[in-house]
């Protein structure tokens, strides 16, 4: 999985949650500009910031690492 890959999937969580990219950051102890490198693919996340985020917001994180399509409501559980 690309940076840009990575970016990509946790912007389509952080929209499908209504959540701001401030209120994502806040979640890992970070400033807004993070989550924007992170989802604009310029900053790989820490793997230790991902999981606080899987925790908090509640999607799989063998899903959002999968390879090929991404299934964004198996990554939130949705049906």
């Amino acid at each position: 999985m690309t940076s840009t890959e990575l970016g990509d999937r946790l912007r389509l969580i952080r929209l499908a949650l209504r959540l701001t990219q401030r209120e994502m950051a806040a979640y890992i102890n970070a400033c807004q500009s993070k989550i924007s490198d992170i989802e604009n693919g310029e900053q790989w996340p820490l793997f230790e910031e991902i999981g606080q985020l899987a925790l908090a917001l509640h999607f799989s994180l063998d899903v959002l690492n999968a390879p090929g399509d991404f299934d964004l409501k198996a990554c939130l559980g949705l049906r």
